[in-house]
C-alpha cells in the first residue's frame, strides 16, 4: 500500500509542480507557497515512503530469519532505513506543517494590507521564508539525531509542539480574516445608492468573493492535513504518555495511521486540481501533451 502511495505521490505532485512552473499567471506568492507544499509531498513520495517500505520489509525479514548471520544483516538494514525514514518523516512533517501556517499568514496579509499587499508580499520574500523553514527543519532534525536524541519521545514532543504552535497561528489568522470579511460585507451593504459607489461596491464584492474562494480552498488543504495527521499524533502521544499500554494494539494502530499520514501527500494533488481551476487546466494541458507525444498518439 505504501509503495502504491509512493508512486501516486511522485506522479501527482510532479504534475502540480510542472503546472505551476509552466503557467506564468500562477507565479505569485499564493501559488509559491502551494508550490512549496507540492515539493514537500513530492519528497515524501520519493524519499520518505520508499525508505519506510524497505524498513517494514526488513522488519518482516528479521522476524522470520533463522540464521544468526541473516538476522545480523537484516537488523543492520532495518536500522539504517528506519533512521532514514524517521529523519525524512520528521523533517518533511515540520516543513509541511509550518508552510500551512505561512498560508494562513499570507491570506491574512492579503486582506489587511489590501493595496500594499503586492508591494510587501513578493515572490522573493516568500521564497526566503520557505528556504528558512527548510533550513530550520533540517537543522532541528540533524540536531536530534546527531545529539543521540533520536528517542521517540523527543521527536514526538518536537512534532506535537510545532503542530500546536502552527494550529494556533492558523486559528488566529482565520478568525481575524472572518472578522474582517464580516466588517467588509457590512460596509458594502451599507453603501449609498449613488452610481459611483455602487460600482465600487460591486468591484469590492467581486474581489471579496474571489478572496473567500481562495481562503476556503486552502481551508480544505488544512482540513485534509488534520484528518491525515491527527490520528497518528494521538497514537504517538498515547504511546509516550502511558507506560502500561498494550504493545500489540499500539504497534497495530501505528501501522495503520502511518499510511494515513502518507496518504495526505497523494491526495493533495487531487485536491489542488479540484479547488484551483488554473492548476486543473494546466495539469490537463500537460497530460494531453504527454499523450499526444506518445507513440500511440502519433
Amino acid at each position: 500500500m505504501n509503495s502504491v502511495l509512493s508512486v501516486l505521490s511522485v506522479t501527482g505532485n510532479s504534475l502540480v509542480l510542472l503546472a505551476i512552473n509552466k503557467t506564468r499567471s500562477l507565479r505569485n506568492p499564493s501559488y509559491c507557497v502551494l508550490f512549496s507544499l507540492a515539493v514537500v509531498d513530492f519528497c515524501v513520495g520519493l524519499f520518505a515512503l520508499p525508505s519506510f517500505v524497505v524498513f517494514k520489509a526488513y522488519e518482516l525479514k528479521l522476524s522470520s530469519a533463522e540464521s544468526l548471520e541473516d538476522k545480523k544483516y537484516y537488523f543492520e538494514v532495518y536500522c539504517a532505513f528506519g533512521l532514514i525514514a524517521d529523519g525524512f518523516g520528521l523533517m518533511l512533517s515540520l516543513v509541511s506543517g509550518t508552510l500551512l501556517g505561512v498560508v494562513s499568514v499570507e491570506k491574512y496579509l492579503a486582506i489587511v494590507l489590501h493595496l500594499r499587499y503586492a508591494e510587501v508580499v513578493t515572490n522573493e520574500r516568500v521564497i526566503k521564508v520557505v528556504i528558512g523553514i527548510w533550513i530550520f527543519a533540517l537543522s532541528l532534525t540533524v540536531w536530534l539525531f546527531a545529539a543521540q536524541k533520536r528517542h521517540l519521545n523527543y521527536i514526538t514532543i518536537v512534532t506535537v509542539a510545532s503542530f500546536f504552535l502552527v494550529l494556533f497561528l492558523v486559528i488566529f489568522c482565520n478568525v481575524k480574516i472572518a472578522l474582517i470579511l464580516r466588517k467588509h460585507k457590512k460596509q458594502i451593504a451599507d453603501a449609498t445608492k449613488s452610481t459611483t459607489i455602487q460600482m465600487e461596491s460591486t468591484r469590492d464584492a467581486t474581489s471579496i468573493k474571489r478572496y473567500k474562494k481562495s481562503v476556503s480552498s486552502m481551508a480544505y488543504v488544512m482540513i485534509l492535513y488534520l484528518l491525515c495527521f491527527v490520528p497518528h499524533g494521538i497514537t504517538m502521544l498515547i504511546k509516550i504518555s502511558k507506560e502500561d499500554y498494550d504493545f500489540d494494539s499500539i504497534i497495530g494502530t501505528i501501522n495503520i495511521t502511518i499510511p494515513l499520514v502518507f496518504l495526505n501527500s497523494s491526495l493533495n494533488p487531487l485536491l489542488y486540481c479540484w479547488r484551483f481551476r488554473d492548476i486543473r487546466s494546466a495539469v490537463v494541458r500537460i497530460i494531453k501533451k504527454v499523450f499526444r507525444a506518445s507513440p500511440e498518439g502519433s
